[in-house]
């Protein structure tokens, strides 16, 4: 059974469906026994009870004895309990056998819940395809905020913040009480808003501002004022003398207790260690990321910036004595350490009091209290790699990497993956990096040795010259290529010399060096891969953080750019420290993708794909969330893997 989305499941209790529920009741009328309940009365209090499980059938019940429309509306009630009880297979099996032909309200309350059951099921870009198919008008106003609801679950799941506030700023418009509902959806807006950068809040701010400006620019207030009420209180009066005629509620803040919206919005965590080396052999490593953190850290409003303190871990030994030195000294949260040596000593003590936000990850599957992890992973990278081809419709790869440990992790990411979606990978091998010609392993992993070997055999038995044109394998839809952009830059040619210019080939972000060259990335035409968003879509942006003003004002600055753009993303996941360390859903819109916390506590990420064209990155646009469910396949036929595994399996 799948489970829905909790962001979803929030979204549904909400706002169910107050459909009609005009069965007539029959009383026992013996005696003075007590009325004896409907199958609806009993499905509405089983509801009411938050039994949505017990509540579906006896709606379905309620069905069987109910005239069209009445029949269907009951129906679609029914799958809206499956959906909140979480049993989404009979939810969807019920769903598609609804006939609501005839009916426009109806029919836009099962489309509604068809968009619903996908968002439970994580599949974010169907469930908006549904949307976006979806008019309006006519619709009742309480089917409408619903389906405002849905889109900014919708987009809230996909890491789109703006988008998500901008749908509650419509609802906001359908709200007509000024009551608690009111107040709760613009609280949500603030907080949607305050949660990105002040400089994105400005870079977008729409001129004139009108609603959704307002919301913005009011946003921006209250993270410089939250934590003090006075100035909290002054700037919304500045605030509401330049957008008289806006809709936000004029007593906002008035709550200052816990609950309020001025006390989420203050920063809690004021205090953290940062462990990086800043020295030593690691130390341009540890000052790309410590020079991002800086520069998001300095375009935030002073007083939303947590106090920052950086502890040289250099070439230090072991880590534990500045994770105590942090902790002693007061820090709320500790960043770091960099190098997985020291993640894996922190992860041994016996106790972790304060939190610790690492910049590399465990061994998969293991865990540990209070340890967050956030790290570039070539692992990552080559699982998307994984899904893109799958979601393209391929399903038998070969594979090629480097040899020592980084193409061996590589390689053993993106087989797992990828036979877990359901492909096949019949062969993958190991090149020497001190090599320019790789033809013997390339011959090797196309088959064409084999080849060749049929050749000589033919000339043996003929006894004369034959006519031959080398063949590649046959059962191979692409190739994934893991390397820097030196070594992809010569196998990209080699594999078209060797008769497999027709084959697609993926690669990982390290294939690309960061900064468009025509010249040099020539030989890589035709490679897909994932790349940070920070490398693919900020260019040209007035940004401070923006490339080119780096490349201006800090040249060395570019020398690790997506460390530095990881520096920039930790800062931001900073500022929701304590969203993060109390379990909550973390989305950021980031510089090295759209981030997302899981229930082992990692951050994961998902990049933007390219392909080179001409020899320049061509986006093609975000990857799926690494949630998406596989598409179904039937089972692999053991004809297609007949070839012996070589290096790597």
């Amino acid at each position: 059974m799948i489970h829905p989305n909790p962001l979803l499941r929030f979204a549904l209790v909400a706002l169910a469906f107050t459909l009609l529920a005009g069965c007539a009741s029959s009383i026992d009328k013996r005696g003075d026994a007590k009325p004896q309940l409907t199958d609806l009365q009993r499905a509405e209090q089983m509801e009411r009870r938050g039994e949505h499980d017990i509540a579906a059938p006896l709606f379905r019940k309620a069905a069987e004895a109910a005239q069209p429309p009445e029949r269907q509306s009951l129906l679609l009630r029914a799958v809206d309990n499956l959906l909140l009880a979480g049993d989404l297979d009979q939810a969807e099996a019920l769903l598609r056998g609804v006939d609501t032909r005839g009916w426009p309200e109806l029919a836009f309350r099962q489309e509604l819940l068809f968009a619903e059951h996908r968002l439970a099921a994580n599949r974010v870009g169907e469930a908006l395809a549904t949307l976006d198919r979806l008019s309006t008008q006519g619709m009742p106003n309480e089917l409408q905020v619903r389906y405002r609801e849905d889109r900014a679950t919708a987009y809230l799941m996909g890491g789109n913040r703006l988008k998500a506030a901008n749908e509650r700023v419509e609802i906001d418009l359908l709200l007509n009480d000024l009551g608690n509902s009111k107040r709760e959806n613009q609280q949500r807006i603030l907080t949607l808003l305050a949660e990105l950068p002040d400089t994105t809040l400005e870079l977008l701010q729409p001129q004139p501002p009108g609603i959704l400006g307002g919301w913005m620019e009011l946003a921006r207030m209250a993270k410089r004022t939250a934590g003090d009420p006075r100035r909290l209180r002054l700037g919304m009066q500045r605030w509401r003398e330049a957008f008289p005629n806006h809709p936000a509620l004029d007593d906002l803040f008035a709550d200052e207790g816990p609950q309020g919206i001025a006390t989420q919005l203050a920063p809690t965590f004021t205090g953290m260690a940062v462990i990086l080396p800043l020295s030593g052999r690691y130390r341009a490593l540890g000052e790309a990321i410590r020079d991002g953190l800086l520069s998001a850290y300095y375009s935030d409003s002073v007083s939303a910036r947590p106090q920052l303190r950086f502890l040289d871990s250099g070439d230090l030994k072991s880590i534990a004595p500045l994770y105590r030195q942090a902790a002693t000294g007061g820090a709320q949260l500790v960043v770091g350490p960099l190098r997985k040596e020291g993640l894996n000593e922190l992860a041994a003590l016996p106790r972790r009091d304060t939190p610790i936000l690492a910049l590399n990850w465990l061994e998969e599957g293991q865990q540990a209290d209070n340890i967050f992890q956030f790290g570039l992973a070539p692992e990552d990278e080559a699982r998307q790699v994984a899904e893109r081809a799958w979601g393209e419709g391929l399903e038998t790869a070969i594979a090629l990497a480097p040899q020592g440990e980084w193409g061996e992790r590589v390689i053993q990411a993106f087989r797992e993956r990828w036979r877990e979606l359901g492909g096949e990978l019949p062969e993958s091998q190991f090149y020497d990096t001190a090599v320019n010609d790789f033809s013997e392993i390339l011959q090797g992993i196309l088959n064409l040795d084999e080849s060749e070997a049929r050749l000589k055999e033919m000339r043996a038995t003929l006894g004369k010259r034959v006519h031959f044109e080398p063949r590649i394998r046959g059962d191979a839809d692409f190739i994934f290529v893991a390397g820097s952009p030196k070594l992809v830059r010569q196998i990209r040619p080699q594999l078209q010399f060797h008769h497999a210019s027709h084959l697609p080939v993926y690669s990982t972000s390290h294939a690309y060096s960061g900064r468009p060259d025509a010249r040099a990335d020539i030989d890589l035409e035709g490679v897909t891969f994932p790349d940070i968003p920070w490398l693919l879509l900020y260019e040209g942006q007035q940004d401070p953080l923006a490339r080119e003003e780096l490349d201006e004002l800090f040249p060395s600055a570019l020398d690790h750019p997506r460390l530095y753009a990881m520096g920039a993303d930790v800062y931001e996941i900073l500022r929701r420290a304590e969203q993060l360390i109390g379990g909550g859903v973390l989305e950021i819109d980031g510089r090295t993708g759209i981030l997302r916390n899981n229930a082992d506590n990692r951050i994961l990420r998902r990049l933007v794909w390219a392909r080179f064209e001409q020899g320049i990155p061509k986006v093609l646009g975000y990857s799926t969330p690494p949630s998406e469910p596989p598409r179904s396949l039937p089972p692999i036929n053991p004809e297609r893997e007949r070839r012996p595994l070589r290096i790597g399996l």
